[in-house]
């Protein structure tokens, strides 16, 4: 679907336009939140863009675990797995350091008194019809449609660079 998207000239000039800085990053995924999309970049260059992610339930970044909350930040691939609710997995390194200080800091100040959680993800949806809606219903996670995440899973190897982007 996003290949056909691209071919029949509905993504944006300036939506396609190169990585600089990621031109040493064989793979490189950007995800924008506020765009509800998902982009692919091959060597700096634009590749596929998945339009109609959906997000955590909650507002903001990710705080605690159960907060129903998206992480934003600098994040990797850490494992590829089938699943047999949401069909394909890409599990991200969260929580990492920085997620790490700011759940820290959230118990210091007595906002929380839960650890920053894990398991977040891109995945499949077994709720396409929300996210044709585009209605946030993850714990945390980003869910894409399973064709999408399907394309998506052959393009990303283990150790792929993920930008979640407010």
């Amino acid at each position: 679907m996003a290949a056909d998207i691209a071919a029949a000239g509905l993504i944006p000039a300036e939506d396609r336009r190169p990585l600089a800085w990621a031109a040493e990053e064989p793979v490189f995924v950007v995800v924008e939140r506020s765009c509800r999309t998902v982009t692919v970049y091959r060597k700096g260059l634009w590749h596929r863009t998945y339009r109609g992610a959906v997000f955590g339930r909650g507002d903001g970044s990710k705080v605690h675990e159960g907060d129903r909350r998206t992480p934003n930040g600098l994040y990797r691939i850490q494992s590829r797995r089938l699943h047999g609710r949401w069909s394909r997995f890409l599990l991200l390194d969260y929580p990492n350091s920085n997620d790490l200080r700011t759940n820290q800091a959230a118990r210091a100040a007595g906002a929380t008194d839960q650890g920053p959680g894990g398991e977040i993800g891109i995945h499949g949806s077994d709720e396409p019809t929300l996210n044709r809606s585009d209605v946030d219903w993850t714990l945390g996670c980003i869910s894409l449609l399973d064709s999408d995440v399907e394309d998506l899973y052959r393009w990303v190897p283990v150790g792929t660079p993920v930008w979640i982007r407010p």
